[in-house]
């Protein structure tokens, strides 16, 4: 079963309570924290809830984000995220 993505908002605060990001609308940009980053490489979009880094090329939506920061597998990545996200 599919879920619908949540709230661009919910997203949003996803992604800042984990980096210090810069945001123009649903984009944002902040280091990477998954390689050792002194610019910002690491693209955020809040709306479609995907990133993707332009220097070591990590990518993917909130789970694969939650367990490359976090990194747990992705049993408990998926839990995280439907606790924050879907309240769940």
């Amino acid at each position: 079963m599919t879920r619908p993505l949540p709230s661009t908002a919910t997203i949003g605060a996803y992604f800042d309570s984990r980096l210090a990001i810069v945001w123009s609308g649903p984009q944002g940009m902040t280091r990477c924290p998954f390689h050792a980053d002194h610019q910002p490489s690491l693209s955020l979009n809040a709306e479609k809830g995907v990133f993707f880094c332009h220097g070591c090329g990590a990518q993917g939506g909130l789970v694969e984000f939650e367990r490359l920061f976090s990194r747990c597998d992705l049993k408990t990545a998926r839990r995280v995220i439907g606790k924050l996200c879907y309240g769940r």
